[in-house]
């Protein structure tokens, strides 16, 4: 395909080139027109000239500081209006007077403010700010929301929230704003510099070339300013992604290198397997069942020793969407240390319930009450969360799934708990190659690797077969630590180990 892209385009090159030399013989004036071969004459003198090169590189360095200098302050910009709405509104009118008002207009005012030295890199800037701005505001505004949320729930730091949140949205819009304002910012600023005539640039060259009507050398000129150009464009792709690509590899050879490390140390020890299911030996069960919404969990213990060991109540909980009721008058208790399983049908509320608990969603009615936690950081619970959509990043592996929520992450762990669900040989590929049982299994791990008071499952076993169920349901109760843990569901592998959980039945 690409040797056949090639050929095309040569002969299209071609086409151009033999239309160009017969326009050429056609007017026949060197003044009105310079041929092919009159313009690489001219640009083979200009080569050998050491005023050449300087001035390819007096006006390289303008521009593309320029380039540089636009292109961060639109993203930053961009960013700050995301974050504060009131900035954006303020700096809107900014950017539609910059992109309403003619370069000549700016050349002209930077002239006087200015002088001509600097100018390319003004008008550089100015050309080149507006289109990062807009760009990068239209990817922020496109943003995943429900990505966005299980940020919030696991507390990512801000720089793995960037990294991996922000950025692998953004780059596709991105990269199309760096080619057009790359473009965009050799054309602006040659044509400022042949209005300001700094010396020694390429703008002066062409503005000499027309004085002096030295066609054939303005023709050269122009083919170097597009060569530069187009140079700088694929040369700045070719080496973000040849970056990228040899990071990506080095990751991954890291990453399968540590994979086999601990997969072999597990076989040489004791002979454990790399997989397997965890131990739910001695596992209590719990003193009672609660089966209908709206009732008051009770402990059979006095008040005084209730409080101590309450994680979260909820009192009389209502919520409606558009006029619908969801829930109403739900009240419930998780006490620390407790397990408790939302049951009932489709469209029941089980995962609105789950919200409500975890500060997601605010009731109509009634009120979660969570002792020793400020209301300020309920909204939303700082909670190891297992969505029913995944909400995985996508183009990282399992392992840097589990890694990128915590500060100071801990790989052998993440790695260890995988292989208590997946195959070795799946944990260091990108989560989206990963089938849907996989992609669960890593949400699963993912809520309990964090360091959170509490945890929430809403359909953890969706789309699993019923040993992968099992397996998932004892590596879950092996690995809660203690916390406290709602896990919503409406199918049950049978297995004694849901004896340890309290359950209320949403109807």
């Amino acid at each position: 395909m690409a040797g056949s892209a090639w050929k095309k385009n040569t002969v299209i090159l071609l086409i151009w080139l033999a239309l160009w030399c017969g326009l050429d013989l056609f007017v026949h004036n060197s003044i009105m027109l310079a041929g092919p071969v009159e313009t690489v004459r001219a640009l083979i003198s200009l080569l050998p000239t050491g005023e050449f090169w300087l001035s390819i590189l007096r006006s390289a360095v303008r521009i593309f500081g320029g380039y540089l200098t636009g292109s961060a302050m639109g993203m930053l910009f961009a960013a700050a209006g995301y974050r504060f709405p009131l900035f954006d509104d303020f700096i809107s009118p900014f950017v539609r007077v910059i992109r309403a008002v003619p370069v000549a207009s700016f050349v002209i005012l930077l002239l006087i403010w200015a002088g001509s030295r600097n100018l390319a890199f003004f008008i550089c800037a100015l050309v080149t700010f507006p289109i990062l701005y807009l760009n990068t505001k239209s990817g922020l505004a496109s943003m995943d929301e429900k990505l966005l949320e299980m940020g919030r729930v696991y507390r990512f730091p801000y720089a793995s929230r960037v990294r991996h949140l922000y950025l692998p949205h953004l780059l596709p819009h991105l990269t199309s704003a760096f080619a057009l304002s790359l473009g965009m910012s050799w054309k602006s600023g040659v044509a400022a510099e042949v209005i300001g005539q700094p010396k020694g640039t390429v703008g002066n060259a062409l503005y000499r070339a027309k004085v002096f009507l030295a066609t054939p050398e303005l023709f050269a000129w122009t083919a170097v300013i597009v060569a530069l150009s187009w140079c700088m464009e694929k040369g700045l792709g070719l080496l973000i992604s040849r970056i990228a690509e040899a990071v990506r590899k080095r990751r991954l050879a890291k990453d399968r290198a540590q994979t086999e490390a601990l997969v072999s140390e597990r076989k040489d020890s004791c002979g454990q397997p790399a997989e397997g299911t965890a131990d739910v030996s001695g596992i209590q069960p719990a003193e009672e069942t609660a089966e209908a919404a709206g009732i008051q969990a009770a402990d059979g213990t006095g008040d005084a020793e209730k409080e101590e060991g309450v994680f979260l109540t909820a009192e009389n909980v209502g919520k409606a969407f558009d006029g619908k009721t969801v829930l109403s008058d739900v009240s419930l208790t998780l006490r620390n240390g407790g397990r408790l399983l939302l049951a009932g049908e489709s469209g029941a509320g089980k995962t609105t319930l789950l919200r409500i608990l975890a500060g997601l969603e605010t009731p109509d009615e009634g009120k979660v009450d969570i002792p020793g936690i400020p209301e300020k950081e309920r909204q939303p619970l700082h909670a190891g969360f297992a969505f029913q959509e995944e909400r995985l990043i996508e183009g990282i592996s399992a392992v840097r799934n589990l890694c990128a929520i915590t500060r100071r992450p801990d790989t052998e762990k993440a790695r260890a708990l995988l292989l208590e669900l997946l195959p070795a040989s799946s944990i260091d590929q990108p989560v989206r190659e990963l089938s849907g049982g996989m992609r669960r299994r890593v949400s699963i791990a993912r809520a309990l690797l964090s360091e959170t008071p509490v945890l929430f499952f809403d359909e953890p076993f969706a789309g699993l077969d019923e040993e992968n169920m099992q397996r998932a349901l004892h590596c879950i109760l092996a690995n809660a630590g203690g916390r406290p843990l709602v896990l919503v569901t409406h199918e049950l592998p049978e297995d004694p180990a849901w004896e340890s959980f309290r359950k209320i039945t949403l109807s």
